[in-house]
């Protein structure tokens, strides 16, 4: 059974959001903050770069939102693909920069299936058609969750996700 919608449809308004606002000056090397931005997100993998950081006070003064493992990480900022990948387990509080649109886990879709799905060439190319800017192509988070999608109910999403996941492994042991 496939259901013919789009994010918003699935997804709360609360669950979805995108980064803050950190300048150069806002950083603090002595912060215990991580700023996630778009040099970890990788295509369907998170890259494990040096952070750079802010501190307390900037994160409650402006209301930052804290991400957290399992969270899937969009790269709203396009060049030729749009990024996505699953927040792993970082063990510091996170949060992450204005370029990243971020989604919370629920339970009327596996996470994992969702990034397989954006990260699939008729995803991308709707991406690459909604995206604007005369310097730099972004895609909004509001044209984002309009792309039309098919949701799969859970069981066939959970097969998916296995199909995908055994064939790259059997990539990577070439």
């Amino acid at each position: 059974n496939r259901i013919s919608t789009n994010l918003e449809e699935y997804i709360d308004k609360n669950d979805i959001g995108d980064g803050d606002w950190v300048l150069s000056k806002n950083m603090d090397e002595k912060g215990n903050i991580k700023l996630i931005q778009l040099k970890h997100i990788g295509s369907g993998k998170y890259i494990d770069k040096p952070y750079c950081k802010i501190n307390n006070s900037f994160f409650t003064q402006n209301k930052c939102s804290k991400i957290k493992k399992d969270y899937l990480l969009i790269n709203r900022l396009i060049s030729d693909k749009m990024n996505v990948c699953i927040m792993p387990d970082i063990q510091s509080k996170c949060i992450t920069s204005v370029d990243v649109c971020w989604i919370k886990p629920n339970n009327k879709y596996l996470t994992k299936y969702l990034m397989y799905y954006l990260m699939s060439p008729c995803i991308q190319k709707e991406v690459l058609n909604l995206c604007s800017g005369s310097t730099r192509k972004r895609i909004s988070k509001k044209n984002l969750i309009k792309i039309p999608m098919l949701i799969h109910n859970l069981n066939v999403q959970k097969e998916i996700v296995k199909e995908i996941d055994k064939i790259f492994s059997l990539i990577d042991c070439m």
